[in-house]
């Protein structure tokens, strides 16, 4: 479908986008994951072309990228597309967005997941504040990222 989209619709086509991303979560949940990454690595660049960097379906690509190359074990890669997609989607929306905070949580889980228990608890403490804001101290989003903070301090010691 990829290639019929690029044939029929050009690269630079926002179908041929879709049809790219589809394509690389398909990949990634059959388990392709390294393929599923340079995938949406194109994707990105794509992205970027057509839609413009702050775009928030570019910075998506961004955290999706992110997550395939911490399956892969490409933390600073990871940690890299997932910055960018944070600090993208706050700039368009403010520290308090839904998708801000989903981001910052991978982001949050990628520096935990490499021992960088300080970073993790950085980005830990803005999420669990952010949900506080958005949802309120009784929301059950609240309550995981309070529990999330809670297992990278102990962690820290």
């Amino acid at each position: 479908m990829l290639r019929d989209a690029e044939r029929l619709l050009g690269r630079k086509s926002e179908l041929t986008l879709t049809a790219r991303i589809n394509h690389a979560a398909v990949q990634y949940h059959l388990g392709h994951v390294a393929q599923a990454a340079r995938s949406m690595r194109d994707a990105v660049r794509q992205s970027v072309e057509i839609k413009g960097a702050g775009h928030p379906d570019t910075l998506s690509a961004h955290a999706n990228l992110g997550a395939m190359l911490q399956a892969l074990g490409k933390v600073e890669e990871a940690a890299a597309e997932l910055r960018a997609a944070v600090v993208g989607m706050e700039r368009l929306h403010g520290p308090n967005h839904p998708d801000v905070l989903k981001y910052r949580t991978s982001l949050a889980a990628t520096f935990f997941n490499t021992g960088r228990h300080a970073q993790a608890e950085e980005e830990c403490r803005l999420v669990v504040a952010g949900y506080e804001r958005l949802y309120g101290t009784a929301d059950p989003r609240t309550a995981e990222a309070r529990e999330n903070l809670r297992m990278v301090r102990a962690a820290r010691g």
